[in-house]
């Protein structure tokens, strides 16, 4: 088990979804500064296209034949998949977000904000103070300020699996994709990752009178994941001078009591279709059509201090805090998701069998996303 999670968490750290603790508490702090509602919008135009193409990986490279496994033959087969995620998902239009009053863009020319897959170039990114009334003076001031994190630089979604498939009666063949919750493997993260998936595989010729008698083989199936994945933060409550140089106030909670902090994935798949093969010497070609939804869930858990106003006794102007910047505390303030949306899906590949050794490879569309899947598998097959 120690081997398959290290096999999945790799395929998320190349796609960048976890860079590093270091780095996914740095922009997550970032964006926060903003509030929650400005912060569920900023976060949900940085990471949706990650969860679109995290959920495309999901459904694809279930199986690479239109036949069967027959009862009792399996194959042990590792699956990676490689994303391409469109130029339309590696920026975000700044205008169109529908960010609240009180986020002052400050460097207005910049129109368009890198996502997690565009570009790397931190100085061309969104850059916004975040202001709030003083009541002192009835004129707006600066709280905080923040700029977007840039992205990857990489337009590309690689996502390793490892599945077991086992024939069954009746032409049915099961797959399954499991991994039960564990801390990531290497000490440097402070993380969990789980999954399961199931596909199932069943001969459709056999129910239509006369296609037992054509050169082909062809099936139904059907797929099903759930992944999700948990990154430890550890967000520091803001202390010292502050913007306004008159220090923090914070407002009802005690700052050394915050709850844990985490940051939470959840993604799930689904697809359906039809695949036809052709077995030949040692190769057989397959083609596959069908539809595939995912959806994903990004949420941060715990407490959160976050900088929300400026304080003001106007009863009493010599009250010490006047001035200070006021930091509330925020319980699960980020808590986006994409609903699932069905998709066309096709594909073709070629298997090569090699005695108990398979090698295949295919090219897929499925909506406005491409890819490859690839495998190599071992075991009893037909």
């Amino acid at each position: 088990m120690k081997v398959f999670s290290k096999v999945i968490f790799t395929g998320i750290a190349l796609a960048g979804f976890s860079l590093g603790q270091a780095n996914a508490q740095a922009d997550a702090g970032n964006i926060l500064k903003a509030g929650v509602g400005d912060a569920n919008i900023l976060m949900n135009a940085y990471m949706k296209p990650f969860g679109e193409a995290f959920g495309v990986a999901l459904t694809n490279n279930w199986f690479n034949t239109g036949k069967p496994l027959k009862l009792a033959r399996f194959y042990v087969t590792i699956v990676p998949t490689l994303v391409q995620v469109p130029d339309s998902r590696l920026t975000y239009d700044v205008a169109a977000l529908g960010l609240s009053n009180s986020m002052i863009q400050t460097n207005p020319a910049v129109t368009q904000g890198a996502t997690i897959f565009g570009s790397t170039n931190t100085s061309v990114q969104p850059m916004f103070e975040m202001r709030a009334d003083n009541p002192a003076t009835g004129l707006p001031e600066k709280i905080a300020e923040l700029t977007m994190p840039a992205g990857l630089g990489i337009n590309l979604m690689p996502l390793p699996m490892a599945q077991l498939s086992i024939g069954l009666i009746k032409g049915t063949e099961v797959t399954i994709r499991y991994l039960p919750q564990l801390a990531i493997p290497g000490g440097d993260v402070n993380g969990k990752v789980g999954l399961f998936g199931i596909g199932v595989k069943h001969n459709i010729k056999q129910w239509i009178p006369g296609m037992g008698l054509l050169p082909f083989d062809l099936s139904g199936y059907f797929n099903y994941s759930v992944f999700n994945f948990s990154l430890g933060l550890d967000l520091p409550v803001p202390t010292g001078s502050g913007p306004t140089g008159f220090g923090y106030k914070y407002d009802g909670f005690d700052p050394n009591a915050l709850a844990a902090q985490e940051l939470q994935m959840t993604a799930r798949g689904m697809g359906f279709g039809l695949i036809i093969s052709k077995k030949l010497p040692v190769i057989t070609p397959y083609a596959s059509v069908g539809f595939a939804n995912s959806s994903f869930s990004l949420k941060t858990a715990g407490d959160y201090a976050v900088e929300s106003g400026v304080y003001t006794n106007q009863a009493n102007p010599l009250d010490p805090d006047n001035g200070k910047v006021i930091v509330s505390k925020f319980t699960d303030p980020i808590n986006i998701t994409a609903d699932a949306k069905n998709a066309f899906r096709a594909g073709a590949g070629v298997r090569i069998k090699l005695l108990i050794l398979t090698i295949h490879g295919e090219y897929f569309i499925q909506g406005a996303f491409r890819g490859i899947n690839a495998g190599i598998g071992i075991g009893i097959g037909n």
